[in-house]
């Protein structure tokens, strides 16, 4: 019988010294603790504790056990679900890539040493690639380049034509400059606004002046001038509204056409004219007790021979003939004295019977507008409403 039997018999009979009989429960029994650690229950860890295992490992060399590590040894995030990244992050184990679930595409997202993220494809330095991994030719681009290429860009978005060259997208520089389509919309340098494009249908301030037809042509259709004239067909309206600047709508709401003066002199304005029988597209000024007058010039100073505007309907200022008055509500015709003018002297319009009917082809229109003599030699211009027979 050894020493520790002839103990443990002498334990269980209780001839042991108290001393003793402590030392044999704490360190063969294991009934006492040991730093407070019952070695009772927990003398069990201990027990599967390789054979030859050192207490004193340093880091590098439980890293190297790690990795060594294979098939379902190895250590993975479900192992560490318990785990902090702090814990489990070491500095040659940084997380500067992720991957598809299934392991393709490998490095769908990247970190690069300059902090520079790509998504999709292998980016470059401070550029973001929003793309569909399978096909590479589309995709945005976000870019804040500040390298030697790139330098200045503040924001990109750009995009990948067919044969992989890339397009200029919207870009915003670091220095405030703004560009749509590789075209400056916004300089802030020079605190102005600029227009989209080369044939941009706004101005500086982006105002829409000019409108194009659905298939580019005519460029443009529409267009309002400075003084907010509208032109269809032209550039370069003349009237309130003109129509290719053959016809239009004037300031106070005649109708009018465009025709070649052929008065022999410059076209009066209120003047009274008929069509020409020498020139097509022309009219000639109205005789005495005009039968057929057609309408009234527009405008003074037109040449002969120059095209003019003429008031065919509507509301027009017709000039009366010399020193005479003229009141609203009466009627107005051609002076049966003085060609090219009118006469709103006449109360009323002349009867409808058979006998008067001639006397309608010498109608002008209502006058609607009262306006005083001016003198020998004058010729007044008063508002009438447009009536040709």
């Amino acid at each position: 019988m050894t020493l520790l039997d002839k103990s443990l018999l002498a334990y269980q009979k209780r001839k042991l010294p108290p001393e003793l009989r402590d030392w044999i429960e704490t360190i063969v029994l294991g009934f006492a603790t040991i730093d407070d650690r019952n070695i009772e229950t927990d003398g069990i860890k201990l027990d599967t504790i390789e054979g030859g295992s050192a207490v004193d490992q340093t880091g590098d060399e439980i890293v190297t056990l790690l990795e060594a590590l294979i098939g379902s040894a190895q250590l993975s995030h479900d192992k560490l679900s318990e785990t902090s990244a702090d814990d489990h992050h070491a500095e040659s184990h940084s997380h500067s890539e992720l991957s598809a679930s299934d392991g393709t595409p490998d490095a769908v997202v990247r970190v690069d040493s300059n902090g520079s993220i790509s998504l999709g494809i292998d980016g470059g330095e401070d550029t973001i690639y929003l793309s569909r991994y399978s096909d590479s030719f589309n995709y945005v681009e976000l870019q804040a380049g500040t390298d030697d290429e790139n330098k200045g860009v503040g924001l990109q978005i750009s995009y990948r034509s067919a044969t992989g060259a890339s397009r200029p997208g919207v870009y915003l520089s670091d220095t405030g400059v703004f560009s749509v389509g590789g075209s400056t919309v916004v300089d802030e340098a020079t605190t102005d606004y600029v227009t989209l494009i080369d044939n941009s249908v706004a101005d500086a301030l982006h105002r829409h002046s000019e409108l194009v037809a659905s298939d580019g042509s005519p460029d443009p259709a529409l267009s309002v001038g400075a003084a907010g004239k509208v032109g269809i067909g032209t550039t370069s309206p003349s009237q309130p509204l003109s129509v290719k600047e053959k016809f239009c709508i004037s300031a106070i709401g005649g109708q009018c056409i465009k025709l070649t003066n052929k008065t022999g002199a410059n076209s009066i304005a209120g003047a009274v004219v008929t069509t020409s029988t020498g020139t097509d597209d022309a009219v000639m000024s109205a005789v005495n007790d005009e039968l057929e007058p057609i309408g009234i010039f527009l405008e003074s100073g037109v040449v002969d021979g120059s095209e003019a505007w003429v008031v065919v309907g509507g509301i027009a200022d017709v000039a009366m003939e010399n020193n005479t008055a003229a009141t609203r509500g009466n009627w107005v015709r051609t002076s049966i004295t003085e060609g090219p003018y009118a006469d709103a002297t006449n109360a009323a319009a002349p009867g409808h019977g058979i006998g008067n009917a001639d006397i309608h082809f010498h109608e002008i229109g209502h006058c609607i507008e009262t306006v005083t003599a001016g003198g020998e030699g004058t010729h007044i211009l008063a508002r009438c409403v447009l009536h040709f027979n």
